[in-house]
């Protein structure tokens, strides 16, 4: 498949070369979601972004939405990360019986 090929250590991995993946990158995100106080006072969120520049050797745009105040993430990351601050009323959206619900809302928005 299209993304396996350019990571590293895939059982479909190809080696490619740097203008093949500097389009692939130029092409593509990675969009991340990071919700709750758990997510915020932790540090998953960047573990996974330094996996993917790290292990992974994707330089390209990582999106990630969140509820946490911004300066949270400010300076923690490479001018390819994008920060995106959830809006409120997405967040106090209520129609939903379980808690979670709200923040599995955003994997379609």
């Amino acid at each position: 498949d299209r993304l396996s090929k350019h990571i590293p250590n895939s059982p479909h991995h190809e080696e490619v070369s740097s203008s093949e993946k500097a389009k692939f990158e130029a092409d593509s995100a990675i969009a991340l979601i990071s919700f709750g106080k758990e997510a915020a006072n932790g540090t998953l969120l960047e573990q996974c972004i330094l996996s993917l520049r790290r292990r992974g050797e994707f330089d390209g745009k990582v999106m990630v939405i969140t509820d946490a105040p911004r300066e949270r993430y400010e300076g923690e990351f490479d001018e390819n990360v994008i920060i995106l601050k959830a809006k409120e009323e997405d967040i106090l959206y209520d129609h939903f019986t379980a808690p979670a619900m709200k923040y599995k809302r955003f994997k379609t928005l």
